[in-house]
């Protein structure tokens, strides 16, 4: 769903920053598999989601 409201970068970003592994839609549920640079993504994106 959150590839559908934004794009697959922000959804793959996302689901480290959840940690949601039980079967991803994106190889990138934990930081092992996820893509070098995803976990940065993932700080901003919980950083500025931040209120």
């Amino acid at each position: 769903m959150a590839s559908l409201l934004t794009d697959d970068l922000t959804a793959r970003a996302i689901q480290p920053a959840i940690e949601y592994d039980p079967e991803p839609p994106f190889a990138a549920g934990d930081a092992v598999r996820a893509d070098p640079g995803l976990g940065e993504l993932a700080m901003r994106l919980i950083a500025e989601s931040q209120v």
